[in-house]
């Protein structure tokens, strides 16, 4: 919020759009719709994190890496998180155990995390 009021301070038309935890299956559905918008756009979520049997961050991963369309040009996503890798640990082991290479299934469930550029903390 607080990088969407210095945007708009600076003359900017920034409009910023916030997308729930539970509304994260329809984030490719809204960069879509959004990049057809003739506007910038902030579009943020709090405090996201995936449980136990989630499978939503895969909605997440395609929307952050754009699919065949890529990722539009006028969307900027931003998250909030207290995990460093958005799933909790036995979730990540599980993958794991379900993989064909164990190691893959920590790389799916990681990767997801490497997607963002920032971390604090």
């Amino acid at each position: 919020k607080a990088v969407h009021g210095t945007v708009t301070e600076r003359g900017m038309d920034c409009a910023l759009v916030e997308i729930h935890r539970e509304d994260i299956d329809d984030l490719p559905f809204l960069m879509s719709f959004l990049a057809a918008v003739d506007r910038q756009f902030i579009v943020f979520t709090d405090d996201l994190t995936f449980d136990h049997g989630d499978s939503s961050y895969k909605s997440l991963k395609a929307a952050l890496d754009g699919g065949v369309e890529g990722r539009p040009e006028n969307v900027i996503f931003y998250a909030t998180s207290n995990r460093r890798h958005l799933m909790p640990r036995q979730m990540i082991e599980n993958e794991r155990s379900t993989a064909i290479n164990p190691s893959e299934g920590v790389e799916e469930s990681v990767s997801l995390s490497d997607r963002f550029g920032l971390w604090v903390g």
